[in-house]
């Protein structure tokens, strides 16, 4: 069972963007998305900083030379939800109600591994490309065509300087891409448990994941197993009305994750999409 529908309505703004379109604007105008180290121009995009634990300390005055000084986080686990980074089950995020007992016990909450980051990644430059869409939209003709607040009413957001409207931004995010990656591994590998408790909540899975507690209006959307997708623009189209609408309600700085897994000929994709307030991020 699965609590989440995928809707074929949206509130577009002047219409619908087509897949090929999307994605040459996210080739072209969102920066990669990728774990090279090198970090990434926007707050939010940030990828690690560190690619490996093969360092060590063995220059200088170190008193313990070529001993590792530093773990990288992204091997750690979450250690009751407050971590960043990593693996977390059902029962060690709430051992009260996610006992050994329990079917969900040992399902995922967190994956910190990607099956395939780049699928994940391909995904989430739909959902940018879109905002981007937005912004460009926005200012045709110097923001003669804004006017919404939060872009919400009208195709623009809040009225900028000098006659530009700003669309609020969009940002994709590591740690975002914890939940809904475990959740589609949870459909994908385990036997189908339905949620309860506490985890039917989504500000409480993001919430064991370590994302900032201010986020509100979060956000979800699950491509069925059952709806054959093999790529990113596929499961952009069957969840993008949705997914159109919640970007355009964003009122502060938007932050999104997603999620992919595929094995034994099943494959599902999640993305999550959470608003925060400005210079605030996940």
């Amino acid at each position: 069972m699965s609590p989440f529908t995928v809707s074929s309505m949206w509130c577009g703004r002047n219409g619908t963007w087509s897949v090929a379109v999307l994605f040459l604007a996210a080739a072209l105008m969102i920066p990669a998305c990728n774990d090279s180290g090198t970090g990434a121009s926007n707050p939010g995009t940030t990828a690690a900083l560190w690619n490996s634990v093969s360092g060590s300390g063995a220059t200088g005055n170190d008193p313990t030379p070529g001993v590792l000084l530093w773990n990288d986080p992204n091997t750690a686990p979450i250690q009751g939800g407050t971590g960043t980074v990593g693996n977390l089950s059902y029962n060690q995020a709430d051992p009260t109600d996610y006992s050994a007992s329990s079917p969900l016990a040992n399902h995922p909450l967190a994956t910190g591994t990607p099956m395939d980051s780049a699928q994940e990644q391909n995904l989430e430059a739909f959902a940018l490309a879109y905002n981007n869409m937005l912004a460009a939209q926005a200012n045709l003709g110097g923001g003669g065509l804004g006017g919404g607040v939060g872009g919400v009413a009208g195709i623009g957001g809040i009225g900028g300087v000098g006659g530009l409207n700003q669309v609020p931004p969009l940002y994709s995010d590591r740690k975002m891409e914890l939940e809904p990656r475990a959740y589609c591994k949870h459909l994908t590998l385990l036997p189908p448990v339905p949620l309860s408790g506490p985890g039917t909540s989504l500000d409480w899975r993001l919430g064991q994941c370590g994302v900032n507690p201010a986020e509100q209006n979060s956000w979800e959307s699950v491509v069925p197993a059952s709806v054959t997708v093999m790529d990113a623009a596929s499961a952009w189209n069957a969840m993008s009305g949705p997914a159109q609408a919640r970007i355009q309600a964003i009122a502060g700085a938007g932050y999104c994750g997603a999620g992919y897994w595929s094995a034994n000929g099943v494959t599902n994709w999640k993305l999550d999409i959470i608003d925060l307030p400005l210079g605030q991020v996940p």
